[in-house]
């Protein structure tokens, strides 16, 4: 099954286009979100998008190639399946 991707825009929840860019970062412990860029006590580590609609989140590492290398030879990869086309896309439903 392949998921839409929120950084296109649209939800992959609940289809609708109210997406929105943030970034969560740790200090001392404790997640924080944030507006991209912003001055940074720590660098952040993910991006997240985010949609208003559903609240569903997709969350992206931010990789360099030091993170990438030790990603690729220390964790178990995760078999790839066929490609499926994706499923179109609901129109919002109102809150019950």
């Amino acid at each position: 099954m392949m998921i839409e991707d929120l950084k296109h825009g649209r939800c992959a929840s609940c289809g609708s286009q109210e997406i929105y860019q943030a970034e969560i970062y740790v200090s001392a412990g404790r997640f924080s979100i944030r507006k991209p860029g912003r001055f940074k006590v720590r660098r952040a580590e993910f991006s997240a998008f985010v949609c208003a609609w559903c609240g569903f989140v997709q969350w992206h590492l931010m990789l360099d190639q030091h993170a990438r290398h030790w990603l690729q030879t220390t964790l178990p990869r995760v078999p790839s399946s066929p490609a499926q086309p994706p499923a179109p896309p609901q129109p919002p439903q109102p809150p019950v």
